[in-house]
């Protein structure tokens, strides 16, 4: 079981991390309302009933509802390779489990993953898992937003989040033109530039049995691109960002009070985090449209437009 495969939740090419990280400022707080980047702990769950222990942490990427039991459901998507669904699935916490008897950061279950068994061999398109979300806390359609890499005439946010607008496919004219964001608890907000939409990746596991995923985005930390500055200190993604958006990041209100500048941003969603190059240049997301292929009863929450997008 996927238990077995302890991890702090940021595949690389060659296999599964198991080193500890810090979060990135702000990511680890408590949000009641659940959006995408901020962490998550994922705790296992056990045969007889109940949460075991903690397979380390993980990102959320963007709020869905789903159907179970007739009904419709609030949920939200993280990477498939953090959450196993035996049992019941996964137990999980924003930001973390405050103590194994403390159950007042419990979010929810995992319920639903893409993610095969550690015996099996398999190739999948897609990596992402369904978390239902359970209890008083609610869902809402933004991404946190923290630190200070911008790329271009790009800056930060008013509130420090991004509204999610669409969920789109990724084509094939974004190659060596793109620049993407990436939100996650760990490395918090970075950039880079989309180099191929339809990679293919392999992931090795305990035993050494591999699963391939493809389609995948290869976003590269990104060179220099017509004649503007892409370069920053520092790693794209790390142990920790699994599971977080990729995102095209769009100005959608802009106002100037005096010395001061209002900007609020919009997001359309690409990408789910799944891998990392070991020397952090390149980093790997599973397509955000393959989630409804996969479970065709979800569907995506996002800001709703009328005669503006509500992402304010």
């Amino acid at each position: 079981m996927l238990a077995l495969l302890i991890y702090n939740s940021l595949m690389y090419y060659s296999g599964i991390v198991y080193a500890q990280s810090n979060a990135y400022p702000g990511y680890d707080q408590r949000f009641d309302l659940l959006i995408g980047g901020i962490q998550i702990e994922i705790t296992g769950a056990t045969p007889w009933g109940g949460p075991g222990f903690s397979k380390g942490f993980c990102s959320l990427a963007f709020p869905v509802t789903f159907i179970e039991d007739g009904y419709r459901k609030k949920g939200f998507i993280t990477a498939g390779h953090c959450i196993d669904s035996s049992f019941g699935g996964d137990y999980v916490d924003q930001p973390r489990k405050s103590s194994w008897w403390d159950w007042s950061n419990y979010i929810g279950r995992g319920i639903r993953t893409t993610w095969p068994k550690h015996y099996l061999r398999s190739d999948q398109d897609l990596d992402a898992a369904l978390i239902r979300i359970e209890g008083s806390r609610d869902i809402s359609a933004f991404i946190f937003e923290n630190g200070d890499l911008y790329y271009g005439y790009d800056k930060s946010d008013f509130n420090k989040k991004v509204g999610i607008m669409k969920i789109i496919r990724p084509w094939q004219l974004m190659e060596n033109i793109t620049i993407v964001y990436k939100s996650g608890r760990t490395t918090g907000l970075t950039y880079g530039l989309i180099e191929k939409i339809d990679d293919r990746v392999s992931y090795w596991r305990i035993p050494e049995i591999p699963v391939t995923i493809k389609p995948v985005i290869r976003i590269s930390k990104c060179p220099e691109i017509r004649n503007g500055q892409c370069y920053y200190n520092g790693v794209i993604a790390a142990p920790g960002d699994s599971g977080g958006p990729v995102y095209i990041r769009e100005l959608i209100y802009y106002i100037k009070v005096g010395p001061d500048e209002i900007r609020h941003y919009g997001g359309k969603v690409l990408g789910i985090v799944s891998g990392v190059s070991r020397d952090g240049k390149y980093l790997m997301a599973s397509w955000a449209t393959k989630v409804k292929e996969r479970w065709n009863d979800v569907e995506y929450l996002t800001c709703e437009f009328q005669y503006y997008y509500t992402c304010l």
